[in-house]
């Protein structure tokens, strides 16, 4: 652990409770936040939506669906309810895929599927090490930290064109090795936002296939980039040419549970006998660590998506979610060209909640002191907590420290 958890005093053992925990930058940057004392304190630090004036997840369909859990009773299933796992299989599966057999399985989050697709192929494939794009979302280090993989990274790019170096990122994974796994990021790359072309996703699949190399699709961001169809059409293109493929998705994003860590981790094969292996793996992990996922909340998002009536809302509700993200970033884009700032954010093609700025530690932490502006420290900012009305703050307060 890298410092003793106890330490002797008077002849006894007692508990170290200073013990430097390395927190993640948000949860660092959550802390600080909270204790800014000022009013009007902008934190762009999370990728949690706010719908403008009244600071609303955005969604609503689940109001319409609520479920008395003491009348249904509660069912012993380790992997999920079945309605709820029917349910997200549907929804990510594309319509064209007949050749694999697919098995979806409750989990604590896109986190938690991550977390349970790594221990699972660490101890049943011999998965030594996992590959995530440089730059990735900080969190997706330590959860492959947790399970005992190492770490290898891959280059991902953006020209100054706002497209994606995909060059760089084939060069990076020369060195993929039998067994790797390799994570992708679905849609709405974070931090980046710039994603693969359909035609990149059949480049890697063939690359993954010919190295002998498990891939996992992030599917954090699920329906956020263009609609849930075109989002999970670049499944297409990976099923058919890999024999296996493993799918994590949450609902943070795209129905506003951002605490309630909901989310799924789907596995497609070829193979009948190693869909029903992965069920038996996900169970005895399952069943030794948290026991079973909650079931109150899966039914409700369960029947949002079979519901037909309740899907057409939650299409239009995430319509709206996605549009009003894209509407922010050109008008803080357009408030800082009118300044005199032009090239600043380096993803300005991007899709998703995040903005990356060109600004070093010295000019983020000045935002901070100065003005009360948060941002991560590598300049990513998040479109999904900035209210229109504060864009001219926001963009003056840049100026300042630029100009």
């Amino acid at each position: 652990m890298g410092e003793k958890f106890t330490h002797l005093r008077n002849g006894e053992y007692v508990l170290n409770i200073t013990v430097d925990s390395k927190l993640d930058p948000i949860s660092l940057m959550v802390n600080r936040v909270k204790s800014d004392q000022r009013r009007h304190v902008l934190d762009l630090s999370i990728g949690f939506y706010q719908s403008e004036d009244q600071r609303h997840t955005g969604f609503s369909v689940l109001d319409d669906s609520k479920v008395d859990s003491a009348c249904n009773g509660v069912t012993f299933s380790i992997l999920g309810i079945e309605k709820y796992r029917d349910a997200v299989k549907k929804l990510i599966t594309p319509k064209e895929t007949i050749s694999h057999n697919v098995s979806t399985v409750q989990t604590i989050g896109a986190s938690g599927g991550l977390w349970l697709a790594f221990l699972i192929l660490k101890r049943e494939a011999g998965a030594k090490r996992v590959w995530f794009s440089d730059p990735t979302w900080g969190n997706h280090l330590e959860i492959a930290k947790s399970t005992g993989l190492g770490i290898e990274r891959y280059n991902y790019d953006i020209n100054k064109d706002g497209t994606l170096n995909f060059n760089a990122i084939k060069e990076s994974l020369i060195c993929l090795k039998p067994n790797d796994i390799l994570v992708l990021q679905g849609c709405c790359h974070n931090p980046c936002g710039v994603d693969l072309t359909l035609e990149q996703w059949s480049e890697i699949a063939i690359l993954a296939k010919s190295r002998s190399v498990y891939i996992v699709i992030d599917f954090a961001y699920f329906g956020l980039s263009r609609s849930f169809a075109e989002d999970k059409a670049i499944l297409t293109p990976l099923l058919d040419i890999l024999d296996n493929l493993f799918v994590v998705n949450s609902f943070s994003k795209s129905l506003g549970l951002y605490g309630e860590r909901l989310g799924s981790l789907t596995f497609f094969s070829r193979s009948e006998l190693e869909v029903n292996s992965f069920e038996n793996f996900a169970k005895n992990i399952v069943r030794s660590t948290y026991s079973m996922p909650p079931q109150q909340l899966a039914t409700q998002v369960a029947d949002v998506i079979t519901n037909p009536d309740a899907f057409k809302k939650w299409v239009g509700e995430i319509s709206v979610v996605r549009d009003t993200l894209n509407s922010r970033k050109e008008a803080l884009i357009s408030a800082l060209v009118s300044r005199g700032i032009d090239g600043l954010i380096t993803n300005t093609k991007s899709n998703g909640m995040f903005l990356n700025l060109a600004l070093s530690a010295e000019e983020v932490e000045a935002l901070a002191v100065k003005f009360g502006v948060y941002i991560l420290g590598n300049g990513r900012l998040s479109l999904a907590g900035l209210q229109k009305r504060d864009i001219n703050k926001l963009a003056n307060a840049i100026c300042e420290i630029k100009l």
